[in-house]
């Protein structure tokens, strides 16, 4: 698993991404939550830019998925992000890791 942690940049994307979200949660005040914000949201835009390489990386992600459900619940934070086949319409974030994880699965399927 740490072997794999290395190889999937999926890990290093979920960890930036949790970091920015509990220090903009943790330290945002109102002089510094529009800069915080900004690092969170790249942060969860290059967690949704990465699909994971390796199965390990897989069930991270989708773990993830599921703690940031309940995180993004429990604060009332509304993440859309512009769809990449249409700039002018917004998906919900959830949507990347889905597709992320499912284009992961085949893409490891079909190498097994």
């Amino acid at each position: 698993m740490i072997t794999q942690r290395f190889e999937d940049p999926i890990f290093a994307a979920i960890e930036a991404h949790r970091k920015a979200f509990f220090e903009c949660e943790e330290y945002g005040t109102d002089e510094n939550i529009v800069r915080l914000s900004d690092i969170e949201k790249e942060a969860l835009i290059a967690l949704l830019d990465q699909a994971p390489t390796t199965i390990a990386g897989v069930a991270a992600l989708s773990r993830y998925s599921a703690e940031l459900t309940a995180l993004f619940s429990r604060t009332g934070w509304d993440r859309p992000v512009t769809h990449s086949d249409d700039g002018q319409r917004s998906m919900d974030w959830s949507y990347y890791i889905h597709r992320n994880i499912a284009d992961a699965v085949v893409k490891l399927t079909a190498a097994a």
